[in-house]
Protein backbone atom coordinates (compact mmCIF):
# COMPACT_ATOMS: atom_id res chain seq x y z
CA UNK A 1 0.00 0.00 0.00
CA UNK A 2 2.83 2.35 0.89
CA UNK A 3 4.61 1.69 -2.41
CA UNK A 4 1.34 2.28 -4.28
CA UNK A 5 0.86 5.68 -2.60
CA UNK A 6 4.42 6.72 -3.41
CA UNK A 7 3.91 5.67 -7.04
CA UNK A 8 0.68 7.70 -7.33
CA UNK A 9 2.34 10.78 -5.83
CA UNK A 10 5.31 10.40 -8.18
CA UNK A 11 3.02 10.09 -11.22
CA UNK A 12 1.04 13.16 -10.15
CA UNK A 13 4.26 15.15 -9.73
CA UNK A 14 5.44 14.13 -13.20
CA UNK A 15 2.08 15.07 -14.73
CA UNK A 16 2.17 18.46 -12.99
CA UNK A 17 5.70 19.02 -14.29
CA UNK A 18 4.65 18.14 -17.83
CA UNK A 19 1.61 20.42 -17.56
CA UNK A 20 3.81 23.29 -16.37
CA UNK A 21 6.28 22.79 -19.21
CA UNK A 22 3.47 22.65 -21.77
CA UNK A 23 1.81 25.78 -20.37
CA UNK A 24 5.10 27.64 -20.56
CA UNK A 25 5.66 26.50 -24.14
CA UNK A 26 2.15 27.53 -25.24
CA UNK A 27 2.48 30.89 -23.48
CA UNK A 28 5.76 31.67 -25.24
CA UNK A 29 4.21 30.67 -28.55
CA UNK A 30 1.27 33.00 -27.90
CA UNK A 31 3.63 35.85 -27.06
CA UNK A 32 5.59 35.39 -30.27
CA UNK A 33 2.33 35.58 -32.21
CA UNK A 34 1.68 39.12 -30.94
CA UNK A 35 4.32 41.40 -32.52
CA UNK A 36 3.74 44.56 -30.41
CA UNK A 37 3.96 43.97 -26.66
CA UNK A 38 3.97 47.08 -24.46
CA UNK A 39 4.31 47.03 -20.67
CA UNK A 40 3.70 50.14 -18.57
CA UNK A 41 5.41 50.41 -15.18
CA UNK A 42 6.16 53.19 -12.70
CA UNK A 43 4.87 54.60 -9.44
CA UNK A 44 2.06 56.84 -10.69
CA UNK A 45 0.01 57.01 -13.86
CA UNK A 46 0.38 53.41 -15.06
CA UNK A 47 -3.32 52.86 -15.63
CA UNK A 48 -3.81 56.20 -17.40
CA UNK A 49 -0.84 55.67 -19.72
CA UNK A 50 -1.96 52.10 -20.48
CA UNK A 51 -5.39 53.39 -21.48
CA UNK A 52 -3.95 56.24 -23.59
CA UNK A 53 -1.54 54.00 -25.51
CA UNK A 54 -4.21 51.37 -26.15
CA UNK A 55 -6.56 54.07 -27.47
CA UNK A 56 -3.85 55.32 -29.84
CA UNK A 57 -3.24 51.85 -31.22
CA UNK A 58 -6.95 51.23 -31.73
CA UNK A 59 -7.29 54.55 -33.55
CA UNK A 60 -4.40 53.53 -35.82
CA UNK A 61 -6.28 50.37 -36.80
CA UNK A 62 -4.04 48.01 -34.81
CA UNK A 63 -6.04 45.23 -33.19
CA UNK A 64 -5.20 45.79 -29.53
CA UNK A 65 -5.95 44.14 -26.22
CA UNK A 66 -5.06 46.03 -23.04
CA UNK A 67 -5.01 45.00 -19.40
CA UNK A 68 -5.21 47.24 -16.36
CA UNK A 69 -4.79 46.17 -12.76
CA UNK A 70 -5.44 47.73 -9.37
CA UNK A 71 -8.93 48.52 -8.10
CA UNK A 72 -10.63 48.35 -11.48
CA UNK A 73 -8.85 45.40 -13.03
CA UNK A 74 -10.10 45.19 -16.61
CA UNK A 75 -9.40 43.81 -20.05
CA UNK A 76 -9.90 46.53 -22.64
CA UNK A 77 -11.04 44.84 -25.83
CA UNK A 78 -10.30 45.88 -29.44
CA UNK A 79 -13.58 47.82 -29.70
CA UNK A 80 -12.75 49.80 -26.55
CA UNK A 81 -15.27 47.99 -24.36
CA UNK A 82 -14.12 46.68 -20.99
CA UNK A 83 -14.43 43.36 -19.22
CA UNK A 84 -13.70 42.89 -15.53
CA UNK A 85 -11.64 39.76 -15.19
CA UNK A 86 -10.67 39.44 -11.55
CA UNK A 87 -14.02 39.88 -9.78
CA UNK A 88 -13.37 38.64 -6.23
CA UNK A 89 -10.45 36.40 -7.12
CA UNK A 90 -7.14 37.20 -5.40
CA UNK A 91 -4.43 39.04 -7.32
CA UNK A 92 -2.12 36.59 -9.10
CA UNK A 93 0.75 37.48 -11.41
CA UNK A 94 -0.09 34.45 -13.55
CA UNK A 95 -3.25 36.18 -14.74
CA UNK A 96 -1.19 37.43 -17.69
CA UNK A 97 -1.34 33.91 -19.16
CA UNK A 98 -5.09 33.70 -19.86
CA UNK A 99 -5.11 37.34 -20.97
CA UNK A 100 -2.44 36.76 -23.60
CA UNK A 101 -4.07 33.50 -24.66
CA UNK A 102 -7.38 35.32 -25.24
CA UNK A 103 -5.64 38.15 -27.09
CA UNK A 104 -3.79 35.74 -29.36
CA UNK A 105 -6.94 33.73 -30.10
CA UNK A 106 -8.68 36.98 -31.06
CA UNK A 107 -5.96 37.89 -33.53
CA UNK A 108 -4.40 40.68 -31.49
CA UNK A 109 -1.60 42.57 -33.18
CA UNK A 110 -0.68 44.38 -29.96
CA UNK A 111 -1.09 44.11 -26.22
CA UNK A 112 -0.66 46.91 -23.67
CA UNK A 113 -0.19 45.62 -20.13
CA UNK A 114 -0.08 47.58 -16.90
CA UNK A 115 2.68 46.01 -14.81
CA UNK A 116 1.14 44.55 -11.67
CA UNK A 117 4.37 43.34 -10.08
CA UNK A 118 5.71 44.75 -6.84
CA UNK A 119 8.34 42.32 -5.55
CA UNK A 120 11.65 42.30 -7.46
CA UNK A 121 11.33 38.66 -8.51
CA UNK A 122 7.88 39.37 -9.99
CA UNK A 123 9.15 42.45 -11.82
CA UNK A 124 11.75 40.24 -13.48
CA UNK A 125 9.18 37.52 -14.25
CA UNK A 126 6.88 40.03 -15.97
CA UNK A 127 9.73 41.06 -18.26
CA UNK A 128 11.38 37.73 -18.94
CA UNK A 129 8.49 35.27 -18.95
CA UNK A 130 4.99 36.68 -18.78
CA UNK A 131 4.99 39.69 -21.15
CA UNK A 132 8.42 39.92 -22.79
CA UNK A 133 7.74 43.54 -23.79
CA UNK A 134 9.04 44.91 -27.06
CA UNK A 135 8.43 48.39 -25.65
CA UNK A 136 8.55 49.31 -21.98
CA UNK A 137 7.25 52.52 -20.44
CA UNK A 138 8.23 53.75 -16.98
CA UNK A 139 6.06 56.70 -16.01
CA UNK A 140 7.95 58.05 -13.00
CA UNK A 141 9.78 57.07 -9.83
CA UNK A 142 8.40 57.91 -6.40
CA UNK A 143 8.61 56.15 -3.06
CA UNK A 144 5.56 53.91 -2.57
CA UNK A 145 5.03 50.25 -1.59
CA UNK A 146 8.04 50.65 0.69
CA UNK A 147 8.25 47.03 1.84
CA UNK A 148 8.06 45.53 -1.66
CA UNK A 149 9.80 48.06 -3.93
CA UNK A 150 12.06 50.20 -1.78
CA UNK A 151 12.25 52.94 0.84
CA UNK A 152 14.24 55.35 -1.37
CA UNK A 153 14.03 56.51 -4.97
CA UNK A 154 17.34 54.79 -5.73
CA UNK A 155 15.96 51.46 -4.49
CA UNK A 156 12.76 52.05 -6.45
CA UNK A 157 14.76 52.65 -9.65
CA UNK A 158 16.65 49.39 -9.14
CA UNK A 159 13.43 47.44 -8.62
CA UNK A 160 11.55 48.98 -11.56
CA UNK A 161 14.58 48.40 -13.80
CA UNK A 162 14.04 44.64 -13.39
CA UNK A 163 10.97 45.01 -15.63
CA UNK A 164 13.15 46.06 -18.59
CA UNK A 165 13.68 43.04 -20.83
CA UNK A 166 16.90 42.47 -22.72
CA UNK A 167 15.24 43.33 -26.04
CA UNK A 168 12.96 46.07 -24.67
CA UNK A 169 13.05 49.63 -26.00
CA UNK A 170 12.35 51.86 -22.99
CA UNK A 171 10.33 55.09 -23.03
CA UNK A 172 11.15 57.00 -19.86
CA UNK A 173 12.19 60.53 -18.93
CA UNK A 174 14.36 59.43 -15.98
CA UNK A 175 18.05 59.20 -16.93
CA UNK A 176 18.80 57.00 -13.93
CA UNK A 177 17.58 54.04 -15.98
CA UNK A 178 20.48 54.49 -18.40
CA UNK A 179 22.48 52.38 -15.96
CA UNK A 180 20.22 49.44 -16.82
CA UNK A 181 19.61 49.83 -20.57
CA UNK A 182 21.09 51.49 -23.62
CA UNK A 183 17.68 51.55 -25.31
CA UNK A 184 16.06 54.43 -23.37
CA UNK A 185 14.37 57.31 -25.18
CA UNK A 186 12.62 60.18 -23.44
CA UNK A 187 9.46 62.06 -24.32
CA UNK A 188 10.46 65.53 -23.18
CA UNK A 189 10.64 66.88 -26.74
CA UNK A 190 7.01 66.03 -27.52
CA UNK A 191 5.22 69.41 -27.84
CA UNK A 192 1.82 69.62 -26.13
CA UNK A 193 -0.77 72.33 -26.66
CA UNK A 194 -2.27 73.26 -23.24
CA UNK A 195 -5.64 73.61 -24.96
CA UNK A 196 -5.47 69.91 -25.86
CA UNK A 197 -4.98 68.95 -22.20
CA UNK A 198 -7.92 71.13 -21.19
CA UNK A 199 -10.13 69.56 -23.85
CA UNK A 200 -10.38 66.25 -21.96
CA UNK A 201 -13.51 65.68 -19.89
CA UNK A 202 -11.44 64.24 -17.04
CA UNK A 203 -8.03 65.17 -15.56
CA UNK A 204 -5.05 64.17 -17.69
CA UNK A 205 -1.40 64.98 -17.15
CA UNK A 206 0.99 66.36 -19.68
CA UNK A 207 3.74 63.85 -18.85
CA UNK A 208 1.39 60.94 -19.52
CA UNK A 209 0.35 62.41 -22.86
CA UNK A 210 4.00 62.88 -23.86
CA UNK A 211 4.90 59.28 -23.02
CA UNK A 212 1.98 57.94 -25.05
CA UNK A 213 2.90 60.16 -28.01
CA UNK A 214 6.50 58.93 -27.86
CA UNK A 215 5.31 55.33 -28.03
CA UNK A 216 3.14 56.26 -31.02
CA UNK A 217 6.14 57.79 -32.77
CA UNK A 218 8.17 54.61 -32.17
CA UNK A 219 5.40 52.65 -33.88
CA UNK A 220 5.20 55.10 -36.84
CA UNK A 221 1.72 56.26 -35.86
CA UNK A 222 1.19 59.83 -37.00
CA UNK A 223 0.61 62.53 -34.40
CA UNK A 224 -2.87 63.52 -35.61
CA UNK A 225 -4.08 59.93 -35.25
CA UNK A 226 -2.46 59.62 -31.83
CA UNK A 227 -4.03 62.83 -30.50
CA UNK A 228 -7.43 61.82 -31.84
CA UNK A 229 -7.14 58.36 -30.34
CA UNK A 230 -6.28 59.58 -26.85
CA UNK A 231 -9.43 61.68 -26.77
CA UNK A 232 -11.40 58.43 -27.14
CA UNK A 233 -9.76 56.79 -24.11
CA UNK A 234 -12.04 56.15 -21.15
CA UNK A 235 -10.66 57.14 -17.74
CA UNK A 236 -10.13 54.78 -14.84
CA UNK A 237 -12.91 54.88 -12.25
CA UNK A 238 -10.61 56.74 -9.85
CA UNK A 239 -10.42 59.71 -12.24
CA UNK A 240 -14.03 59.90 -13.40
CA UNK A 241 -16.20 62.92 -12.75
CA UNK A 242 -16.70 65.50 -11.52
CA UNK A 243 -20.24 64.82 -10.35
CA UNK A 244 -22.97 67.00 -8.92
CA UNK A 245 -25.22 66.12 -5.99
CA UNK A 246 -27.74 68.89 -5.52
CA UNK A 247 -25.74 72.11 -5.29
CA UNK A 248 -22.51 70.30 -4.39
CA UNK A 249 -19.70 69.49 -6.84
CA UNK A 250 -17.90 66.19 -6.17
CA UNK A 251 -14.28 66.29 -7.34
CA UNK A 252 -12.92 62.77 -7.71
CA UNK A 253 -9.19 62.47 -7.00
CA UNK A 254 -9.35 59.13 -5.16
CA UNK A 255 -6.87 57.56 -7.58
CA UNK A 256 -4.42 60.46 -7.63
CA UNK A 257 -2.57 58.91 -4.64
CA UNK A 258 -0.20 61.86 -4.06
CA UNK A 259 -0.58 65.48 -3.08
CA UNK A 260 0.80 66.96 -6.31
CA UNK A 261 -1.77 65.20 -8.47
CA UNK A 262 -4.57 65.78 -5.94
CA UNK A 263 -3.77 69.48 -5.72
CA UNK A 264 -3.76 69.77 -9.53
CA UNK A 265 -7.17 68.08 -9.83
CA UNK A 266 -8.62 70.27 -7.08
CA UNK A 267 -7.26 73.61 -8.28
CA UNK A 268 -8.20 72.89 -11.89
CA UNK A 269 -11.82 72.18 -10.93
CA UNK A 270 -12.03 75.14 -8.56
CA UNK A 271 -10.95 77.43 -11.37
CA UNK A 272 -13.10 75.78 -14.04
CA UNK A 273 -16.31 75.80 -11.98
CA UNK A 274 -15.58 79.05 -10.08
CA UNK A 275 -15.65 77.49 -6.61
CA UNK A 276 -13.27 79.93 -4.90
CA UNK A 277 -15.91 81.18 -2.44
CA UNK A 278 -17.80 77.96 -1.61
CA UNK A 279 -17.26 75.71 1.45
CA UNK A 280 -14.93 72.76 0.81
CA UNK A 281 -15.15 69.31 2.39
CA UNK A 282 -12.27 66.85 2.11
CA UNK A 283 -13.53 63.26 1.90
CA UNK A 284 -10.52 61.10 2.76
CA UNK A 285 -10.71 57.35 2.13
CA UNK A 286 -8.24 55.62 4.45
CA UNK A 287 -6.72 52.23 3.72
CA UNK A 288 -5.03 50.40 6.59
CA UNK A 289 -2.17 49.06 4.45
CA UNK A 290 -1.49 52.51 2.96
CA UNK A 291 -1.52 54.61 6.14
CA UNK A 292 1.80 56.19 5.21
CA UNK A 293 -0.40 58.34 2.97
CA UNK A 294 -1.76 60.08 6.05
CA UNK A 295 1.66 61.68 6.44
CA UNK A 296 2.01 62.27 2.71
CA UNK A 297 -1.31 64.11 2.46
CA UNK A 298 -0.94 66.10 5.68
CA UNK A 299 0.71 69.19 4.07
CA UNK A 300 -2.06 69.46 1.45
CA UNK A 301 -4.76 68.93 4.07
CA UNK A 302 -3.17 71.63 6.22
CA UNK A 303 -3.16 73.94 3.19
CA UNK A 304 -6.87 73.31 2.67
CA UNK A 305 -7.59 73.75 6.39
CA UNK A 306 -6.04 77.21 6.27
CA UNK A 307 -8.47 78.01 3.47
CA UNK A 308 -11.39 76.96 5.66
CA UNK A 309 -11.95 73.35 4.55
CA UNK A 310 -13.23 70.62 6.87
CA UNK A 311 -12.73 66.86 6.59
CA UNK A 312 -14.73 63.65 6.76
CA UNK A 313 -12.90 60.29 6.87
CA UNK A 314 -14.24 57.05 5.41
CA UNK A 315 -12.58 53.67 4.90
CA UNK A 316 -10.57 51.75 7.49
CA UNK A 317 -9.27 52.92 10.88
CA UNK A 318 -11.36 56.08 10.65
CA UNK A 319 -10.85 57.21 14.23
CA UNK A 320 -7.08 56.86 13.89
CA UNK A 321 -7.04 58.90 10.68
CA UNK A 322 -9.29 61.60 12.19
CA UNK A 323 -7.01 61.96 15.23
CA UNK A 324 -3.93 62.13 13.02
CA UNK A 325 -5.26 64.88 10.75
CA UNK A 326 -6.58 66.96 13.65
CA UNK A 327 -3.23 66.71 15.45
CA UNK A 328 -1.00 67.29 12.43
CA UNK A 329 -3.00 69.75 10.34
CA UNK A 330 -5.51 71.44 12.63
CA UNK A 331 -8.38 70.66 10.27
CA UNK A 332 -11.88 70.14 11.65
CA UNK A 333 -12.28 66.41 11.02
CA UNK A 334 -14.75 63.66 11.86
CA UNK A 335 -15.42 60.11 10.73
CA UNK A 336 -18.19 59.37 8.27
CA UNK A 337 -20.95 57.91 10.43
CA UNK A 338 -23.67 57.45 7.78
CA UNK A 339 -23.67 56.06 4.21
CA UNK A 340 -21.68 58.35 1.94
CA UNK A 341 -24.58 59.13 -0.38
CA UNK A 342 -26.75 60.12 2.59
CA UNK A 343 -24.01 62.45 3.80
CA UNK A 344 -23.60 63.99 0.35
CA UNK A 345 -27.35 64.46 0.04
CA UNK A 346 -27.37 66.15 3.44
CA UNK A 347 -24.72 68.76 2.64
CA UNK A 348 -25.91 69.40 -0.91
CA UNK A 349 -28.73 71.78 -0.02
CA UNK A 350 -26.18 74.61 -0.14
CA UNK A 351 -23.46 75.22 -2.69
CA UNK A 352 -20.22 73.43 -1.76
CA UNK A 353 -17.39 71.29 -3.10
CA UNK A 354 -16.20 67.85 -1.95
CA UNK A 355 -12.65 66.77 -2.76
CA UNK A 356 -12.28 62.97 -2.68
CA UNK A 357 -8.70 61.89 -1.93
CA UNK A 358 -6.66 59.14 -0.28
CA UNK A 359 -7.36 55.89 -2.10
CA UNK A 360 -9.85 54.51 -4.62
CA UNK A 361 -10.08 51.03 -3.03
CA UNK A 362 -13.16 49.71 -1.24
CA UNK A 363 -15.21 52.69 0.03
CA UNK A 364 -13.77 55.03 -2.60
CA UNK A 365 -14.76 52.73 -5.45
CA UNK A 366 -18.22 52.21 -4.01
CA UNK A 367 -18.81 55.97 -3.71
CA UNK A 368 -17.82 56.66 -7.33
CA UNK A 369 -19.84 53.71 -8.60
CA UNK A 370 -22.87 55.01 -6.69
CA UNK A 371 -22.42 58.47 -8.20
CA UNK A 372 -22.13 56.98 -11.69
CA UNK A 373 -25.16 54.77 -11.15
CA UNK A 374 -27.25 57.83 -10.28
CA UNK A 375 -25.87 59.87 -13.16
CA UNK A 376 -28.59 61.35 -15.33
CA UNK A 377 -31.39 60.33 -12.93
CA UNK A 378 -33.78 62.71 -11.22
CA UNK A 379 -32.86 61.36 -7.78
CA UNK A 380 -29.96 63.54 -6.72
CA UNK A 381 -26.94 63.09 -8.86
CA UNK A 382 -25.78 63.88 -12.36
CA UNK A 383 -22.43 63.92 -14.05
CA UNK A 384 -21.26 67.30 -15.32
Amino acid sequence: MKNYTVTVILILCILMLIAGVMEKWYHRRNLKGIPIRIMVNGTRGKTSVTRLIAAILREAGIRTWAKTTGTQAAWILPDGSEQEYRKKRPVNIREQIPFIKKAKMDGAEAIVVECMALHPENQRMMAEELVQPTIGVITNVRVDHVMEIGATEAQTVRTLALSIGKDTALVCDDARFDAYTSERVDAMDEPIDPAYIESFEYPVYEDNIRLALRVARMLDIDRVTALRGMKRALPDIGMRGPFRVGKCLIINAFAANDIESSRTVFRRNVEKYKLEQVPVYVLFNNRSDREFRLQEFAPFVQELAREGASMVVTGENRNKAVRYFIRKTGIAAEKLAVPAMDWLDGISKKECAVLCIGNIANDGKQIIEALEALGGSDLCCSRL
